[in-house]
């Protein structure tokens, strides 16, 4: 006779496990942050190589450029992710989930280098002469400079972004577990906003360079205060989504207060007041060097992380009532696949630096490399597009028990699942 308690418990723990797996993969995707990132990207992208379209591209928002977004929206999305997987499952899987994704993350960087550092010696090798936009230190130390690089202490032109990234995704599941703390959100920030400061006070407004070190155009000290806050309000929209409405993951609304709309007019003045200075539209009152110091992008200077948080409070108080109007498949396209994009385009943007005269010295050049940047973008969003559709799983099939040999009932047993001791949501530290 059957067992007619066994159809009613899964036969093993691995089934629960692919059951949430399966939930987890079915979640909708966020098609306009993915929209934000795949503009961003552009930007970026377009920004990195002689363009006519600078004038639209270059800092089109102030003092804010696409790289601030990009950081921001980078530590929205991990506080979010990584959120929504401590409270499926526990701590442990937390760390080996962003420590997957730094490896991730790392490869790319390499494979880069490798690509780009390879491209320039033969284009060397075969000419007589190395690009013009080869690093200094790898004309001087070639091979010391490439270990450098590997080892994210040398960070040549465009290869600065991911080590601050795989810096921050590791200290991440800290970061969060500060977050999940009654109080963690205020301590997090504070200390935060602490190390920005010290940065901009003792640190120089320039990259360090010595030898084969370079720091790159980032400092982390002070650029950590975009993803950590960022990150802050990731785990805060998954926790409240957990909390209030699990099924609804449409967009993150509600996480701050909605203001006046005096309130939104006077800050969209400001901001519009910052752009007409960083534009030159109107005089700001202060000497050159004293403009550069406060506005410096290096240490997110006083002035330049002003405006960039005006742009992104009042981009989330547009995006947050209207995401569809922000929703556009063809970048949305460009920005799930952020990481391959960013690695690739690096790329395209050394291989079109090295050519002067073709994609810089002529408007039809210049044109030419935009296209061609852009049609880079394009084909790695697709490639990267068609190889997760070939990877996704199918559902396996639950096992179902095998009939009983036994001819009497046997006694039922009893099914203890143990389950490791969940993230507490924490109350709300910024707003209610």
């Amino acid at each position: 006779m059957p067992n007619r308690h066994a159809s009613l418990v899964p036969s093993s723990l691995t089934q629960i496990a692919s059951r949430a797996k399966s939930v987890a993969a079915s979640a909708p995707r966020h098609t306009h942050i993915d929209t934000l990132r795949g503009l961003l990207l552009v930007l970026m992208a377009v920004n990195h190589i002689p363009s006519d379209l600078h004038a639209v591209t270059d800092h089109p928002f102030g003092f804010m450029s696409a790289a601030e977004g990009f950081v921001f929206m980078a530590g929205l999305m991990a506080g979010y992710v990584y959120t929504r997987k401590w409270l499926r499952g526990n701590f442990r899987e937390l760390f080996h989930a962003c420590t997957s994704r730094t490896v991730t993350i790392y490869r790319w960087h390499a494979l880069a280098l490798i690509l780009v550092f390879s491209g320039l010696v033969s284009i060397g090798y075969l000419t007589g002469t190395l690009p013009l936009n080869t690093p200094a230190a790898t004309l001087d130390l070639p091979a010391l400079s490439f270990v450098s690089a590997l080892l994210l202490i040398h960070q040549p032109t465009l290869f600065d972004v991911l080590p601050m990234y795989c810096v921050l995704l590791l200290a991440t599941p800290w970061l969060l577990r500060i977050c999940a703390r009654p109080g963690g959100y205020t301590r997090l920030i504070c200390g935060s906003l602490s190390l920005w400061a010290a940065a901009n006070i003792f640190c120089p407004q320039t990259p360090f360079e010595y030898g084969v070190i370079n720091t790159g155009a980032f400092n982390l000290a002070a650029w950590q205060l975009l993803y950590v806050t960022a990150l802050a309000f990731g785990h805060r929209w998954a926790t409240r989504q957990q909390t209030h409405s699990p099924n609804n993951s449409a967009h993150p609304q509600h996480l701050l207060a909605r203001p006046s709309t005096a309130v939104l007019l006077g800050l969209s003045a400001i901001a519009a007041l910052l752009f007409c200075v960083r534009h030159g539209f109107i005089p700001s009152g202060l000497s050159e060097t004293s403009l550069a110091a406060v506005t410096n992008k290096n240490n997110l200077a006083p002035i330049r992380l002003l405006d960039t948080a005006l742009i992104i409070y009042l981009s989330y108080q547009l995006i947050s009532r209207h995401p569809r109007a922000f929703s556009w498949r063809p970048l949305a396209w460009i920005g799930r696949a952020s990481l391959p994009v960013f690695s690739i385009h690096i790329l395209a943007a050394y291989a079109i630096h090295a050519f002067p005269q073709t994609f810089a010295e002529t408007s039809s050049g210049r044109w030419l490399g935009t296209a061609l940047m852009l049609a880079t973008l394009m084909a790695t969003a697709a490639i990267h597009s068609a190889r997760d559709r070939h990877r996704l799983p199918a559902s396996p099939p639950l096992e179902r028990p095998a009939p009983a040999l036994q001819t009497r009932h046997p006694r039922a047993r009893r099914h203890i699942v143990r389950h490791e001791p969940r993230p507490p949501l924490p109350a709300d530290s910024f707003h209610r």
